[in-house]
This record gives C-alpha cells, structure tokens and sequence, in this order.
C-alpha cells in the first residue's frame, strides 16, 4: 500500500496479488486491490467483482461499501451509486473521502444542493490540502464544471445562465438551470433551494437578484 502511495502501482500490483495468492479470500487486500483498480479505470470487472466478494464477508464495513458505490459510480450507475454511498456514509460519517464520493454522486442525479452540502462536509472532516482543494473547485464550479452563456442584459446588468455539465441528469427538486447577475460572485446556495415551476419567478438570495427556472 505504501507503494502505491508513492505512485509506484505496478509494484504495488504485484505485492497486492502476491498477498492474495497467499491468502485469496483476504478482505482487505480485495477491497484495496479492487477499489484501486476501479479508482485508476482498469481492470473494472475484476476490480468490481474483488469488492462484492470483500463485501460478502463484510456487509457492514463502511469502506467496503463505499468501494462499491464508488464502481457503481465509475460505471455511470448513478441512482445505485447514491443508494449504497448514502448507506456507506451513514456507516461511516467522518471519512472525507466517503462524503466526497456522495457528492459526486448527488451531483450526477441533478440533486445538486445536497452535493454542494457534502462536498463542504467532506472538507470539514480534516481532508488532505489536494482534497480539500478539489472540493473547493467541486463547490465553486460543480463536477462536471457547470457550463455558462450570457443571455442578454437587462437595467444594465448582464445575466449569465449556469447549466449542469455533460452527464447531470436535470433535478426534481431544483431548478436545472439558474440566472443570475455577474457582478455577483455566488453560486446559488442552499438558502436560493426554492423550487420554482414559473420560468423568471424572482427571488432574493440576499447578494443579487436570482432569477430561476424549471429548465
């Protein structure tokens, strides 16, 4: 494990499945072994199969679980990916990384203010500076990055549109899209969580005028 921290995989490779030659059914050398292999986008059956079978002997095991939401996310299994990384986090609530892939994987269903809400709670949970920088990036822009477009000026502001990436399915309880001023340097936050069903319906968000719709 050390190896691979050092960026050294295919040592790391060869130690992981000499381990498991010696000891096939080891769970924590399949959860390890297979989560990287998900995590580096290889070998993704034999990675996904090494953690159902570490996971069978360690149904409760929040890192386990966790390793599985994570191959379902890498194989666009998005509402299954939530599913049993909401049950992984609720095994285990303080690992960043966990909340993390939570995030990602509310973003990917369109539930996109609870991802932000676990994106800022995995950098509260003592991340790592390269988490934690990413998890800002995630915040700020979203993941994949929200797209913009200017769409015309009005009182002499300029409204810009802010769209989901590639991927992101339109949420049920959010708006897809959301209009605001560009002098004003906020995304939409929890607090603007109005769903709105009339396209330019107004509210305040306290920062500048926000102008939502349905899609």
């Amino acid at each position: 494990m050390t190896l691979e921290r050092l960026q050294r995989w295919p040592e790391a490779e060869r130690d992981l499945r000499q381990a498991l030659a010696l000891q096939p059914n080891e769970p924590n050398v399949l959860n390890y072994l297979g989560y990287s292999f998900i995590d580096r986008g290889a070998n993704m059956s034999e990675g996904r199969n090494m953690i159902e079978a570490a996971l069978r002997q360690r149904p409760d095991d929040g890192y386990i679980v966790d390793s599985l939401g994570w191959a379902q996310y890498s194989a666009k299994q998005w509402d299954a990916a939530v599913a049993t990384l909401e049950r992984a986090v609720a095994i285990e609530p303080g690992d960043p990384t966990i909340n993390e892939h939570l995030g990602d994987a509310y973003w990917r269903v369109g539930r996109l203010l609870e991802a932000r809400f676990r994106w800022n709670a995995a950098k509260s949970l003592d991340a790592e500076p390269e988490q934690s920088a990413r998890l800002d990036e995630k915040s700020s822009s979203g993941w994949p990055k929200m797209r913009t477009r200017t769409i015309g000026r009005a009182k002499g502001s300029l409204y810009v549109e802010y769209r989901a990436g590639p991927g992101v399915r339109s949420g049920q309880d959010q708006p897809l899209s959301a209009y605001r001023r560009a002098s004003c340097g906020r995304i939409p936050s929890a607090r603007d969580a109005v769903r709105i069903r009339r396209f330019r319906r107004r509210t305040d968000c306290g920062a500048c005028r926000l102008l939502s719709c349905d899609g």
